[in-house]
């Protein structure tokens, strides 16, 4: 990696550690020079503006998001196998899912510009929440369509599960103490029992 690169990284690192901690509007570009070891001239030489800079940061992580496994498994299982299994259909969910079980800095960052930033709202939407909501309806729908789960409204299941997300990664340890005594992986998991719990049609028995 180049050093002008490896100087726009370690700004980056700097704004995301600063801004999970702090949020945007809170964080000034001297405190991101600063934590990354660069003068502030040095920060505006690579991002004209700290708006620049936020938008730069935003992209990276619904790259993070893009390039992973999870953008590319909806449309191999549309041509895969049919999967008469519960078990399997619950799994498959599942593994899509956790790509919101992101580094908790990242997802806060992530999380706190699509809430007060319109351009960035619009980004998510056409980068990551298009698809994963066609994923989820694709899982579900061809779960009901095989016959092992119930009729059961998608879009519960899918409130459910983003809101879940949300929660976890904006507010919990804001509003929520014991939120430090649980994992995420145990939130997540536990979360999936209840899912699982909602999506089978009572046939426990079925382990093709």
């Amino acid at each position: 990696m180049k050093k002008s690169d490896q100087t726009k990284q370690k700004i980056k690192d700097a704004a995301l550690t600063l801004i999970s901690e702090k949020g945007a509007a809170s964080t000034s570009t001297r405190e991101i020079a600063d934590l990354a070891e660069v003068s502030e001239a040095t920060v505006f030489k690579y991002y004209k503006t700290k708006d620049v800079l936020l938008h730069s940061l935003f992209t990276s992580l619904l790259e993070d998001i893009g390039n992973s496994k999870v953008e590319r498994s909806i449309y191999m299982m549309k041509d895969g196998p049919s999967y008469s299994s519960a078990e399997a259909y619950i799994q498959i969910l599942k593994d899509k899912m956790y790509i919101f079980g992101m580094e908790v800095a990242k997802a806060q960052v992530l999380f706190q510009e699509i809430l007060v930033n319109a351009d960035a709202r619009d980004l998510f939407y056409e980068k990551i929440w298009s698809r994963t909501y066609e994923m989820v309806n694709y899982i579900i729908e061809r779960g009901k369509q095989d016959k092992v789960f119930v009729d059961v409204d998608t879009f519960y299941i899918r409130k459910f599960l983003f809101s879940m997300f949300f929660y976890t990664h904006s507010y919990e340890l804001k509003l929520d103490p014991e939120a430090v005594n649980h994992s995420f992986q145990e939130q997540f998991d536990t979360v999936f029992s209840l899912v699982e719990r909602a999506l089978l049609n009572g046939d426990r028995n079925n382990k093709n």
